[in-house]
């Protein structure tokens, strides 16, 4: 396995176990999503207790927030997740301390959140610290006999002057567990943990710290560690451990296991992959210098800021220091080869080694450690600096938890000795740890591909790996759980993730002139290990705008040409992925950074990251941007941040339900004027095949059904009726939304009172409506996102991943079948069917050759539709029956080859349409 630690890919090669591994021949066309085990929720599919607790003091708060308040309810705990105001703050001026501030509105408005004065009692300040503004942050936990409750905490954002600029966080009410005594011992909770991550955990020994304070905090030399905390399934209270685990240099999980059955209830991996002395400003196409840095001493790269040697053979243990030559000075020179063909090397992309060579890598091993020694400490000092902030008070990387950096990481772990494995190439990682703990970054070697004029390179040469790389500390530092765990795992969070990497590594790069930012498309990640081509660690330059024409604009997998918007979500490279879509947030920024300048666009997004919520949406963070533009700038910037953001399609009606949603839906508009200019939605919703109306269907306004009060959506009654009023005049889609039925959207023009009739579909095979997943060919993909029942989820965000063919990995060679049960007996009319590469899978795992089958009560299975030829891709394709429709009860879906991929073999979904039979 691979890496993955709150670092991020900065290439997209597969890191998963199930993942196949990209050759290099491969490396510039195909992007597979990157995935170790990745973020499980227990929670994701859950329903709640009561999360309606306080909405309808909720929906008086956002009318008395007026037009631009947001009043966003969790959905697991009925609080508020967000409360602010896009265009003031919450409160006035105060001399009050900040907690009071803050702790007043949480009183005065107790109804909203849906606790008492008691829960308010068990709110413990952990956290609070001033930004470079003044800007105070304040984190709360609830505890029980001094043990907190993990993620849902209450966090609130004052400004210098006392102004309250927004609560997030969703306290529970009523808090309780039935004992605080863990059963389960601290060592057993991080076994259970490795067995979640499909490993062993080491001999742990002697806990270096046994059982300290009340969370009986467990300490090993491994590093490994577990403390007790209570988790908040949506529906009770449980009583827990999180603990950390380092399974290996790419892999270090935050694990939440309970502590009555042993389950994991929640987990992430802290790693996100990517891929002085004398040094470059940039990368080897410059001169190396004279530069200074700090150090301990003169025996090794060592300092107040960063710690870097060799790992060579990847143990996480040094291979050696790298000593001064001379008294405190690292004046390594480098060797470079302009003319090898072989390795594409030229005078323009020079090589720092050759591919073909075994330790060709070790005559420039002590100057690229010297090079990244330099970009660390000259980078943590950018980021200390106004108008970032990065301060300690916020978490940066000093003292204690200075960045530890591995250079030319597993360059001698291939068979034959000398050469990087498959593992240790393409890439670079950065691994976050909680404040306190020394972050992990690994540099890896870069092998020539010469066909496509890329160089033997190292990443640590790159000045823009080694930023993206360090701006993953960042940002999970600042947009964190209360215990100090980076929260940006969800899909539009990573993606985030990856876009500022991104954007603060290239704005420092242009803005200190070593990078050009010209008339023309030219901002390119890591231009110097792409051979100077712009599609190879992105499909495009950062600084391609909406409509562009330039052919260095080619757009993605599956849209236009030119820069992104919302609605290329996912698209970028096929599937959600987050290198991809984080090129559409990344653009935006640069558009912001052209609009307002790079200091202050850097003001508005550091300070953002700080106020937001955790697992963000692109939303949540525009909110955030405005937010932050209020305390910075009095809001003198919103009608241009609202313009830029509104280009890119994350309009006033765009619309996220959270930070995993993958199919947000993208608007142009500005903040409209209401209510002078609304009109009303109202209609009839009923089944396409009998007539009959439909109840209980939720049909909204997209762009206004993202969780926010005030939300332009309704519930059909018993006769099918609904009624939205108070709709903007403006050009929409509504979206209908029900378990049992296709999901169905359609357009409408808004401009005076309108009337629609809806015609739903129902979806026989859908499990959320009746239908049940009676078995499934192994292996089961479940804990990657992509068990069988992903076939019937009604989504094509998702689907069934599974192994090919003739991959017996699993102890099985042979097609691939999945067994549903209808909810009822069934007259089918039509199939609906979708294939794709899913799971992190490439295009070429779709399904090609497959065959349907039904069955009715005891019954003989009957071929009902088979083909052979491959559909378009992530299209929901309607399939005619040839045979066994009447009085069906059972379908089975047969995988018989794919478009080509050895390893795995995928399909999005299948849905069964027609009539109950008589």
């Amino acid at each position: 396995m691979t890496s993955a630690v709150l670092a991020a890919t900065l290439l997209t090669v597969p890191a998963s176990a199930r993942a196949p591994r990209i050759d290099p021949a491969d490396l510039v066309l195909r992007r597979a999503a990157a995935t170790h085990a990745p973020l499980f929720d227990v929670r994701e599919d859950a329903t709640t207790a009561d999360a309606t607790v306080g909405t309808s003091s909720a929906a008086s708060l956002a009318a008395d927030l007026g037009a631009q308040g947001v009043v966003d309810l969790d959905e697991r705990t009925g609080a508020p997740r967000v409360i602010t105001r896009l265009d003031g703050f919450l409160t006035g001026p105060s001399d009050a301390s900040p907690e009071e501030v803050a702790l007043g509105f949480v009183r005065s408005h107790r109804d909203v959140f849906g606790i008492s004065s008691a829960d308010l009692a068990e709110l413990r300040l952990v956290r609070e610290y001033v930004d470079i503004l003044g800007t105070h942050h304040l984190v709360w936990v609830q505890v029980v006999d001094g043990i907190p409750l993990w993620d849902a905490d209450l966090r609130a954002h004052v400004t210098a002057a006392g102004e309250l600029v927004s609560i997030t966080g969703s306290p529970v009410a009523e808090l309780d567990v039935p004992t605080t005594t863990p059963t389960l011992p601290a060592k057993g909770a991080i076994s259970a943990a490795y067995a979640d991550a499909g490993a062993s955990a080491p001999a742990l020994g002697t806990p270096k710290r046994a059982g300290a304070g009340p969370q009986l905090r467990t300490e090993y030399a491994s590093g490994d560690d577990a403390r007790v905390v209570l988790f908040h399934t949506g529906r009770e209270t449980r009583l827990a451990w999180r603990t950390t685990t380092f399974v290996d240099g790419d892999e270090i999980y935050v694990t939440i296991v309970d502590d009555a059955s042993g389950e994991v209830l929640w987990r992430t991996n802290l790693v996100r992959s990517d891929g002085t002395g004398l040094a470059w400003e940039d990368d080897p196409r410059g001169p190396q210098q004279q530069v200074t840095f700090p150090v301990a001493d003169g025996s090794a790269l060592r300092g107040p800021n960063a710690w870097v040697y060799p790992d060579t053979d990847d143990d996480d243990r040094p291979d050696g220091q790298v000593p001064a030559l001379t008294a405190l000075d690292w004046a390594y020179p480098v060797t470079l080869d302009t003319t090898d063909a072989a390795n594409a090397c030229s005078v323009d992309f020079p090589c720092t080694w050759d591919a073909s060579t075994p330790f060709s890598w070790e005559a420039n091993l002590e100057q690229n450690a010297t090079q990244v020694y330099f970009f660390l400490n000259r980078f943590h000092d950018h980021l200390l600096a106004a108008p970032i902030g990065f301060t300690a008070a916020a978490g940066n990387f000093e003292g204690a938890d200075a960045v530890v950096a591995h250079v030319l990481d597993g360059a001698n772990t291939g068979n034959g000795g000398g050469l990087p494995d498959a593992n240790h190439r393409y890439n670079a990682n950065m691994a976050t740890l909680p404040d306190g703990e020394a972050p992990l970054m690994q540099m890896y070697l870069f092998p020539a591909i010469p066909g496509a004029g890329i160089p033997s390179t190292n990443g640590g040469d790159d000045a823009s790996v080694v930023y993206h790389e360090y701006v993953h500390g960042l940002s999970n530092r600042l947009v964190t759980f209360a215990d100090g765990t980076g929260a940006l795992n969800g899909a539009q969070s990573g993606a985030m993730g990856e876009a500022w990497s991104d954007f603060y590594a290239m704005d420092f790069l242009v803005s200190e002139g070593s990078e050009t930012d010209g008339p023309s498309p030219d901002v390119i990640l890591a231009e110097y290990i792409s051979g100077g081509r712009p599609d190879v660690l992105r499909t495009e330059p950062i600084d391609c705008t909406v409509g562009s024409t330039d052919p260095t604009c080619p757009g993605g997998a599956r849209t236009g040409r030119g820069g992104y918007t919302y609605g290329d979500f996912g698209s970028v490279y096929g599937v959600p992925e987050v290198h991809g879509d984080g090129e559409i947030w990344a653009q935006t920024l640069w558009d912001l950074r052209r609009q307002l300048g790079s200091e202050t666009t850097l003001t508005l997004v550091t300070r953002a990251m700080e106020l937001s919520p955790v697992e963000p949406s692109f939303l949540d963070m525009r909110n955030a941007i405005l937010e932050a533009d209020r305390i910075a700038f009095a809001g003198a910037n919103a009608a241009a941040i609202w313009g830029v953001f509104a280009a890119r399609g994350m309009g006033f009606f765009a619309v996220a339900i959270d930070g995993s949603d993958t199919d947000p839906v993208e608007d142009f508009s500005t903040p409209p004027v209401c209510p002078g200019d609304c009109g009303t939605v109202s209609g009839r919703v009923v089944d396409r095949e009998t007539g009959a109306p439909v109840e209980d269907v939720r049909v909204a306004i997209a762009g206004h059904a993202s969780g926010f009060l005030g939300d332009l959506a309704a519930t059909t009654t018993a006769r099918g009726r609904f009624s939205i009023p108070d709709v903007p005049f403006h050009d929409y889609q509504l979206a209908i939304a029900s378990p049992a039925h296709e999901t169905l959207t359609k357009r409408i023009d808004v401009d005076g009172d309108e009337s629609v009739r809806l015609r739903l579909r129902r979806n026989w095979a859908a499990l959320a409506g009746g239908a049940d997943l009676v078995g499934a060919t192994r292996p089961d993909y479940s804990a990657f996102g992509c068990g069988p029942e992903r076939a019937f989820d009604g989504s094509l965000a998702a689907g069934w991943g599974s192994d090919s063919v003739g991959n017996d990995d699993s102890g099985v060679a042979r097609p691939r079948s999945a067994v549903v049960r209808l909810a009822s007996k069934v007259d089918i009319t039509t199939f609906g069917f979708a294939t794709g590469g899913t799971c992190g899978d490439g295009p070429s795992a779709a399904v090609k050759a497959f065959s349907i089958y039904t069955r009715t009560q005891g019954g003989r299975w009957v071929l009902a539709y088979e083909r052979e030829s491959l559909l378009k891709r992530h299209v929901m394709h309607t399939l005619r029956p040839t045979g066994g429709k009447r009085n069906v009860r059972m379908v089975r879906i047969v995988m018989r080859s794919n478009a080509g991929d050895p390893s795995f073999m995928d399909m999005l979904e299948l849905s069964v349409r027609g009539t109950p039979s008589r």
